[in-house]
């Protein structure tokens, strides 16, 4: 066979296969139907009360995200029993089909215009066995597979949503269908371009170009073609000449492929949450459907929240689901609420993702879920670990970082080390893909793109369709079953990723190690975009903890449990990786910020029930280290400086906060620690450190400086690093600034700014006593694909600068020696970065703002942004937010800078009328410095309290934990309460802890 005669019958093999689906029906018939349309989605139990009109094929029905429920009815003729029946429907949308009981069956996914094959058109619906008249009903939404799937920079991109295509039955012609899939399998072997530009992966042929195997399959996909002669009754036929190379077993050596049927579900993103409910039921049911067919098949899936919309929506689904659970066919994957973005979250919202995950499951289902799963996460906190660990994980899967815009991860099998030294072992499945298809093509990349192909024998496959495509069609279980041991691939078997990743734990002592975080390079627009979610986000994170403390200083039967655990899953629902990060359209955020709004709403309403009715106020600190500052009181001019010890409340019956006594004619703010001089420009052109007489500052710095925003792809997710090239230099300019106004207690001095399109005010203010100076920030933002960020030019020479983390802080590289370095231009923070040399530094504190970069000498950090896709309007609107900057001699930790940016964080909470008698029953005690009480809470299964310290410093730590009557002792427990550590203790205990240990211990 020539090349050209290769190339000659490969194009006569691919549009044979293409035609085949025409012969998929046959004795095809229409349905009869009529529709009634709804803005939203509408109950089954309510379908009949709508009002219904008749349907056609060809007939629009609505517009994008109005649902519907279509009645259909039919006829199987008496020359139809026993034999198999096949529905053909598009009503250009998603839709869920129901049985005669009013319970979801299968799904169908009509519109997805980026990749053809997540199509779903066909529903096969097994034999007829009473001929005569039937119905269906049929709930749709007018919206693709990805939301509206339409970005204003691709306008060529877009979904025909709700219109009615087909609405067709007919006779199944399972051999025609079957010829397809043996057609399909083979071709993948031999790299046809259809496959690779359908299923979208690198070129990975399984025979050399020219070879004598690869002109053999194409003379049998040939013979193939012959014999069926536009005739579907030749299929049997013809399939008997492909099985000549179908039934041509892998080789000995090849490796072995576990398949896990896989669906990710976004729990919010282009679409609204209430979507994702109608998803995760169109998923489940189609799953539970195919179980049914094939015997071998599992299916996984994530995320409690999912199942528990499941449970509340659709009960009867959720029974079969929890029998397939405990046969072993379903398996519950990943501790977490919801796959929480682990960039942005807490500490202490992470733990409680998994405590609150950890517990659905186990409540529901009796399994305990023993790996961590967030296929999909926009990089991963060097403090996770520990938390995996502690809270009962030992696994973690992931294949984000294959999205990598620089440099390849190198590893796909490793244990991944933490700022604490706990290990967990990890795998980014290798074909890059978590809807995998289960192409030979594809398993051939896996296997070949496997970093530690060379002693780990086998890999794993997340297989289907996700967001709404139902995961797996059958046609994915046919190729798995082609592929099982078919020469020139992988040998593929269905089974368990549990399993599969407890069987790399005998690998574990060979493989290599990752330190620190998991980096992402790319979507770094995430640690800014939609700005006022992420300020909420943090005053929610605050909040709660707070109002935890205050209700466990008092009767535990007063503690409100199933209010605060209502409040939890809202903000842990809300975390969700496109949700927090700013990449979901703007019904997603009309959502949270309600939700947002109920718990900060929520936990006022708590504190409120515990107030006095005198004519005072009570302060309480819930931090577990001093709080010193100013508190505004309600209803008073001026600030009230206030300084608290740890866990203290202080009851105030006169506010004589000082009023300003002098102004004065200059730009400078000063006080016993520093002194701050600013320009007629608005900028900061001296920070002086007054114990030392050290000028912090190297040039002007509080410059904000504008850009263009243009990304080459994901405006809501990137942050190219070309921004810096694209500085609109004349943008930014002071427009006023008001002299300093100085007392014994504070000065303030207020400065203006006209940036673009959008005005800034700025009151920096520094008190009495304090070591920080605050930047107190109000913006109007209007503008378009703009990013303005603000400058601290500094006069510190270090290689390194320390960045604060989920419960403990993270040293990075500050040049750019490596394409490593150089990829990490913007970093996350939480509450603090910090950048020194040995005689001390300047730290930039804040109270929601996370993208944060520092190079060489200079700070930089970024406020807002403004992309257009997917939500047009992401943050135009008004801000708020604080910055401080904090000049410090000697080591940051001894300085006080977490202190300080857990004070600028946590207020001391404010309760008019004053509170009733309140003590924390809990006190620590340490002898390092280090150690602190983060979080006290009632237990969530019993009458007893939760104490959680952490060792903040890095260094070994000791402490003593006092508590009293009637708590009488105290055992170390894992973070989920479940399983204790070590003996029970007395009060006074002294417990030990390593460098960033997290403890966690039960009080009974």
């Amino acid at each position: 066979m020539t090349e050209k005669e290769y190339q000659l019958q490969q194009t006569r093999v691919m549009k044979f296969y293409c035609r085949l689906p025409e012969y998929f029906l046959e004795d095809a018939r229409i349905f009869e139907g009529e529709i009634a349309v709804s803005t939203g989605p509408i109950a089954y139990e309510q379908r009949q009360s709508l009002r219904y009109e008749a349907i056609s094929e060809g007939m629009p029905w609505g517009k994008l995200w109005d649902s519907a429920w279509i009645h259909l009815a039919g006829e199987f003729p008496e020359s139809w029993k026993d034999r198999e029946v096949i529905f053909q429907l598009n009503v250009g949308g998603e839709g869920l089909l129901f049985d005669a009981q009013g319970v979801p069956f299968y799904s169908i996914t009509n519109t997805s215009s980026l990749v053809r094959h997540y199509r779903k058109e066909y529903v096969q619906f097994g034999s007829c066995t009473t001929p005569g008249k039937f119905e269906l009903w049929l709930e749709a939404a007018a919206n693709g597979l990805f939301g509206r799937e339409e970005d204003p920079d691709y306008p060529d991109q877009h979904g025909d949503f709700g219109s009615i295509r087909k609405l067709r039955y007919g006779l199944f012609r399972r051999e025609v269908w079957a010829l397809a899939l043996d057609l399909e399998v083979l071709m993948s072997l031999l790299h046809f371009p259809h496959t690779a530009g359908d299923f979208g992966f690198p070129e990975t042929p399984a025979f050399p170009e020219g070879s004598a195997r690869e002109k053999q399959l194409m003379r049998i996909l040939s013979r193939a073609v012959d014999c069926f002669a536009g005739n579907p009754e030749n299929a049997t036929v013809a399939r008997a000449i492909l099985a000549e190379a179908l039934q041509t077993p892998a080789l000995a050596s090849a490796m072995t492929v576990t398949a896990i049927g896989h669906a990710h579900i976004d729990t919010g993103w282009l679409w609204p949450v209430r979507e994702s409910v109608r998803k995760a039921a169109r998923t489940f049911a189609s799953q539970l459907m195919l179980m049914e067919r094939y015997p071998d098949y599992v299916f996984g899936a994530s995320q409690p929240q999912h199942y528990l919309f499941i449970k509340e929506n659709y009960p009867a689904l959720y029974e079969k689901i929890k029998q397939r659970v405990a046969e072993g066919r379903w398996e519950l994957q990943g501790g977490m609420w919801v796959e929480c973005d682990c960039n942005l979250a807490s500490g202490e919202a992470i733990i409680r993702q998994f405590l609150h995950g950890k517990n659905f499951f186990r409540d529901e289902f009796g399994i305990e879920v023993k790996n961590l799963w967030l296929p999909d996460v926009f990089g991963y906190s060097a403090a996770l670990p520990q938390i995996i660990r502690k809270c009962g994980c030992d696994r973690f899967l992931t294949q984000k970082l294959s999205w990598n815009q620089s440099n390849k991860f190198p590893h796909h099998c490793f244990r991944w080390i933490g700022i604490d030294g706990t290990s967990i072992l990890s795998f980014f499945p290798p074909e890059d893909n978590y809807n995998a298809t289960l192409v030979p093509e594809m398993l051939n990349y896996g296997v070949n793109n496997f970093s530690e192909n060379d002693t780990i024998p086998e890999i794993i496959s997340l297989f289907g369709i996700g967001d709404g495509g139902g995961g797996p069609k059958e046609e994915y279980l046919e190729r798995g079953i082609r592929c099982a041991n078919l020469e020139g691939c992988p040998k593929v078997r269905f089974g368990r990723a549990d399993e599969f990743l407890e069987r790399l734990g005998k690998y574990e002592k060979e493989l290599p190690a990752w330190h620190g975080e998991l980096y992402l390079e790319l979507h770094r627009g995430t640690l800014t975009t939609q700005a006022e979610v992420k300020r909420n986000n943090r005053r929610c994170e605050e909040m709660l903890i707070a109002v935890e403390k205050l209700y466990a200083g008092r009767d535990l039967k007063e503690y409100p449990a199933r209010e605060l655990d209502r409040l939890w899953k809202l903000l842990l629902l809300n975390q969700f990786h496109d949700i927090l990060p700013g990449s979901s359209i703007a019904p997603v955020y009309e959502r949270t910020r309600k939700e947002h709004q109920d718990i900060l709403e929520s936990c006022a309403k708590l504190m409120a029930a515990l107030k006095d009715k005198s004519d005072c106020m009570t302060f309480v600190n819930t931090l577990g280290t001093p709080y010193h500052g100013l508190v505004k009181v309600p209803g008073k001019e001026g600030w009230l400086p206030l300084t608290l010890a740890p866990h203290e409340s202080r009851t105030l019956h006169t506010f004589d906060s000082e009023n300003i006594v002098c102004l004065r004619e200059d730009r400078v703010l000063e006080n016993e620690f520093l002194r701050a001089e600013f320009s007629m420009a608005g900028e900061l052109v001296s920070l002086i450190e007054k114990s030392s007489n050290r000028e912090m500052l190297s040039a002007p710095a509080n410059v904000l400086k504008l850009y263009h925003d243009r990304p080459n792809a994901n405006d809501a997710w990137d942050i190219d690093s070309f921004y810096v090239n694209e500085e609109l230099a004349d943008a930014v300019w002071c427009t006023k600034i008001t002299p300093a106004k100085s007392g014994s207690l504070w000065s303030e001095l207020t400065l203006e700014f006209a940036i673009g399109d959008s005005t800034l005010r700025q009151t920096v203010r520094l008190a009495k006593g304090a070591k920080e100076l605050i930047f107190a920030t109000t913006v109007n933002w209007q503008e378009e694909h703009r990013l303005l960020r603000v400058e601290f030019p500094t006069s510190i020479h270090n290689g390194k600068a320390n960045f604060d983390i989920q419960y403990g802080f993270l040293e990075r590289p500050i040049h750019r020696n490596t394409s490593w370095e150089e990829a990490k231009f913007e970093v996350c923070q939480h509450q603090y970065c910090d950048l020194a040399d040995s005689a001390g530094g300047l730290a930039l504190l804040n109270d929601c703002k996370y993208g944060v970069s520092v190079h060489e000498n200079i700070i930089g950090m970024s406020l807002l942004r403004a992309p257009t896709y997917p939500d047009k309007t992401a943050d135009r609107g008004e801000h708020e937010f604080t910055y401080a900057l904090m000049p410090h001699t000697g080591d940051f930790r001894e300085a006080g800078v977490r202190e300080a940016a857990a004070s600028l964080n946590r207020p001391p909470l404010m309760i008019a009328g004053g509170l009733k008698a309140w003590k924390l029953p809990v006190k620590l005690e340490t002898f390092s410095g280090s150690v602190v009480l983060e979080v006290v809470k009632k237990a969530e299964k019993e009458d007893a309290l939760v104490v959680r310290c952490v060792e903040r410093h890095g260094r070994f730590g000791r402490c003593e934990i006092h508590f009293d009557a009637p708590y009488r002792t105290i055992t170390e427990c894992d973070m989920l309460e479940w399983n204790p550590v070590g003996k029970a203790m007395k009060s006074g205990a002294e417990v030990s802890f390593r460098p960033f240990e997290i403890k966690t211990f039960l009080i009974k």
